[in-house]
Formats: C-alpha cells, sequence, structure tokens
C-alpha cells in the first residue's frame, strides 16, 4: 500500500496536514491462521453457529477448540459486533485473541466484515497493538474474497485512526497500527490482495478527508485546500482545474 505521507504530501506543504494517524499497512496471507503471530489475531464467528469455523484451519485444531471453550464461557452469541477477548498467556503463537460476531449468516454481507474490522481496528489502537492478523470468513458468491477483503482493509484502518496532533499529554497519544495481515486460503490470495489494493485506497482517502475536516479553518483555507488537490493530482498524474 501507497505511503501516507505519498498519498497526502502536499498537505505538508499547505501546512499542518495530515493530523491523524498513518493507516496500517494491509497485506494478504495463505498462511495457516493457527499458526499466526501477532500482538491480536482477529476471528469471526456467525449467530448460532455451533463451532468456530475458520477456513483452512480444522475444527480439531487446539485453537480452533479452545477458543470455541473461552466463547462459550463468555456467553458469546455471534451476534453482529459482539466481541470476546482472550489474552493467550503464551499458549498460542498469538498474544490476544479476539473473537467478533457477524450476526445471521443467511443476512452476512461484507459490511459486517467492515464493521467487525474497524472494531478491531480501535481495539488494537487501545491494546498499542503494532500487528494484528485476521482470518477472513469464507467466501460465497454474494461475498466474493475481493470485497471482503476490501471492506476488511477499510475496516482497519478507519477504525485504527485517531486523531492526535493536538493531544498534549503523552498519555493521550494513541500508538500506531502498523500492519494488519489478512489470512485467507492459497485459492483465494490473488483475489484477497485486489482487495486488499481496492480497500486501502478508498481508506486513505477518507483518513485524507478526515485530517483534513479535523483541522482549524486557519490551517486549512481555501488557498491550502487547493494546494492539498494539486499535489495529489500530480503525483497521480491527473488533470486538476482549480
Amino acid at each position: 500500500m501507497p505511503e501516507r505521507a505519498r498519498v497526502s504530501g502536499s498537505a505538508r506543504v499547505a501546512g499542518s496536514v495530515p493530523a491523524g494517524t498513518r493507516p496500517p499497512r494491509v497485506t494478504a496471507s495463505a498462511a495457516s491462521f493457527a499458526s499466526a503471530k501477532g500482538d491480536i489475531a482477529v476471528c469471526f464467528a456467525f449467530e448460532q453457529e455451533k463451532t468456530l469455523a475458520i477456513p483452512g484451519v480444522a475444527a480439531s485444531n487446539a485453537l480452533i477448540r479452545t477458543l470455541g471453550l473461552v466463547s462459550r464461557g463468555e456467553s458469546f452469541k455471534g451476534k453482529r459486533k459482539e466481541m470476546v477477548l482472550w489474552q493467550s498467556a503464551g499458549r498460542f503463537p498469538a498474544q490476544r485473541y479476539l473473537i467478533i460476531g457477524l450476526g445471521r449468516k443467511d443476512d452476512f454481507t461484507p459490511d459486517a466484515v467492515r464493521e467487525g474490522c474497524g472494531l478491531a481496528g480501535r481495539r488494537a489502537i487501545l491494546l498499542k497493538a503494532k500487528k494484528i492478523v485476521i482470518a477472513l470468513p469464507a467466501a460465497s458468491d454474494g461475498c466474493p474474497i475481493e470485497s471482503l477483503a476490501e471492506a476488511a482493509t477499510e475496516g482497519i484502518a478507519l477504525g485504527a485512526y485517531k486523531l492526535s496532533k493536538y493531544q498534549t499529554q503523552d498519555s493521550a497519544q494513541p500508538s500506531n497500527l502498523g500492519g494488519a495481515e489478512l489470512h485467507v486460503g492459497h485459492s483465494a490470495l490473488a483475489g484477497a490482495r485486489r482487495g486488499a489494493a481496492r480497500g486501502a485506497i478508498r481508506a486513505e482517502a477518507v483518513n485524507l478527508v478526515r485530517d483534513l475536516v479535523n483541522e482549524p479553518a486557519m490551517v486549512v483555507t481555501p488557498h491550502r485546500m487547493a494546494e492539498v488537490a494539486r499535489g495529489i493530482a500530480k503525483q497521480r498524474k491527473l488533470q486538476i482545474r482549480v
């Protein structure tokens, strides 16, 4: 994913823009989620699903069995945006595991993944996580892997955003989430990478607008807004008329 500084490079010329956190770099991997290392490992569950299902990981896997016990112990139902966070204490590769509900399977759309990843991004910032890994749910005809990866990437970047520029206390400064890895099956890897690339562009554009909106009017004047637009157009080799 292109670096944020490149996309909003003209903003630095325009004044003290951008104001927010740099979005994490999102990649896709076909490695097993069960062996993935990270500060937080995220997986999803549908409502009323009896067994936690993660593509590429057998139901008999020790991690899946343990997460199932944890979710039942916490009375987790899999309702949309419901979450359970569990610290592995060294028993498994990731430090923490976050299970997020997707709601009813019949109502599932990529929006549920976008919402869930947004929640994961916000939780990662609160826990000062540097890397998270995410097991995407299985794709279907109505929810192809490209759409799921795009939604996940958007959710992560938007959820991890936080205005920090004008916060003076050290304790108020957020920790940047450096990277997120989407885990999919081997056959879905190419599609996931395409979707992640699209999602990164969309999220970066939204976060740039957030940066601009969060600045005082005395900083982002019409003249400086024009400079930002010209800088983006120049970098992307686009024609622009202001």
